[in-house]
């Protein structure tokens, strides 16, 4: 669909998401690192080709629970490189991220929450659930990003 570009030059203009730019990408640039994270002290990166790997599944993840164009999907998370996966595969199924900071107050959450109708609710960890716990203890559809042992997540 989209070509290499002449002289590195990218029309950023013909692109209506960043999941075509980051296919785009990934055409063009498959082993190139892109994200960097530091692990023991020492920062790694990941290339496109590595990155789409995880996007993909997480797009099945998303299809094998019907999540489908204009869908909203709760991200309640630090900056880290699982929120840019997340974020990615979530507009690779035309649902919509609302994203929310970690550091909301359970109102804010709760507000957030009503307003938009998520779902799904990703969060990052356990801690992040029981501070919001009030809220959250009646939805049925919470993952987390990091493992926890009574709840679903994408990392087990």
């Amino acid at each position: 669909m989209f070509s290499k570009p002449k002289n590195n030059i990218v029309n950023y203009k013909k692109f209506t998401n960043l999941y075509e730019l980051f296919k785009f990408q990934f055409k063009n640039n498959p082993d190139k690192k892109f994200v960097f994270s530091k692990i023991n002290k020492i920062w790694t990166g990941l290339t496109f080709r590595q990155l789409k790997v995880q996007v993909d599944k997480l797009i099945f993840f998303f299809q094998v629970n019907k999540i489908k164009k204009k869908d909203r999907i709760l991200l309640i998370s630090t900056n880290r490189i699982e929120w840019f996966l997340f974020d990615i595969a979530i507009q690779a199924v035309g649902a919509i991220t609302v994203p929310c900071f970690s550091t909301n107050n359970t109102s804010d959450n709760d507000f957030i929450i009503k307003d938009c109708s998520p779902k799904l609710i990703i969060l990052e960890n356990y801690n992040i659930y029981k501070k919001n716990e009030t809220i959250l203890r009646n939805k049925n559809k919470v993952i987390f990003i990091e493992s926890h042992e009574n709840f679903f997540s994408l990392k087990k």
